[in-house]
């Protein structure tokens, strides 16, 4: 696999070692699965997904314009809880 990012490699090792549920953060970033195998990462308020990243070895992902970085969707069974 060949990953391509501005983002430093160290940066990336960690978030995958750490697992997806330690970015569960209210007001961090998500990330969610795509059908092709990559994932999307993105904020979540009030309902509203705000794509940041697209993580992918599919070159049909990138060109998908829904995934593109700064494009707004609602999720409609999503709820933000926290634990207090």
């Amino acid at each position: 696999m060949v990953l391509h990012s501005i983002v430093p490699i160290d940066t990336l090792l960690m978030q995958i070692s750490l697992g997806e549920n330690s970015l569960a953060v209210p007001g961090s970033s998500r990330l969610f699965p795509l059908p092709s195998g990559g994932k999307v990462q993105g904020k979540v308020k009030d309902g509203q997904f705000t794509v940041e990243r697209l993580i992918s070895t599919d070159p049909r992902d990138f060109l998908n314009a829904k995934l593109s970085p700064g494009v707004c969707f609602s999720l409609p069974y999503y709820h933000d809880v926290s634990i207090t």
